[in-house]
């Protein structure tokens, strides 16, 4: 009797601490992915951010307008900066060209 007990409580401690393991994971997970999100901004180096954008642009986005959207950034912002380089956005290339 005292061990079938026993083991009703181990089982329950175990199922106890499984929930708080998966709660600690999300949590973690979820400031990981917050730390993930500003870690994402752009570079304010022009000719820096003239090799980002135009590499994600290149890889992951169809045109500027989905990267700003995607990314929450200023579409004007990067255009005035990446202009002071003399780069200027080409939407039939999806890319900045000089």
């Amino acid at each position: 009797m005292i061990v079938e007990s026993l083991r009703k409580v181990v089982f329950f401690i175990a199922v106890f601490l499984y929930f708080i393991c998966i709660q600690i994971t999300t949590y973690c997970y979820i400031i990981i992915s917050k730390l993930g999100d500003s870690m994402q901004s752009l570079p304010s180096n022009a000719y820096v951010l003239l090799s980002v954008v135009n590499t994600k642009l290149r890889d992951f986005y169809s045109s500027l307008d989905a990267l700003c959207d995607d990314l929450g950034e200023d579409k004007e912002e990067i255009i005035n900066i990446l202009s002071t380089i003399n780069y200027h956005y080409d939407e039939d290339l999806n890319q900045f060209k000089n």
